[in-house]
């Protein structure tokens, strides 16, 4: 599956209220991310070599999804649909097709600053 891994480093990993508060940050923090990856999708029929994908169904757009693990440390963000090596088509193209762009990437490089921001003002 293709994901953007989302990582931060915590120092006390023994405190269960700030394990808690760390993992809503997490929480949040992808969910700007999956949501910005959702929304850079355009209508259209195909996308260009090095382009976002284009929704025609809105079916990988919708399987956009986001998962925290490792007591808040990481999330990850991606498409559920399509699995295996039909997500690589995408990433790395083929001989007959240019690769495109990840939209949970592209919406991890827009929203960078916004989250680093969040980072800072909550713990």
């Amino acid at each position: 599956m293709i994901t953007t891994r989302i990582e931060f480093s915590w120092d006390n990993d023994f405190d269960k209220a700030l394990i808690k508060a760390r993992r809503k940050v997490t929480q949040d923090q992808a969910r700007i991310v999956s949501n910005t990856a959702r929304r850079l999708f355009r209508a259209g029929a195909r996308s260009q070599p090095g382009e976002l994908p284009r929704r025609k169904s809105g079916n990988y757009r919708r399987s956009i999804k986001y998962k925290v693990a490792g007591a808040g440390r990481y999330a990850f963000v991606g498409p559920t649909r399509p699995k295996g090596s039909h997500a690589n088509l995408l990433k790395y193209g083929t001989t007959r097709m240019a690769a495109r762009l990840i939209p949970a990437e592209e919406a991890l490089k827009i929203e960078r600053p916004r989250l680093a921001a969040m980072y800072a003002g909550k713990l």
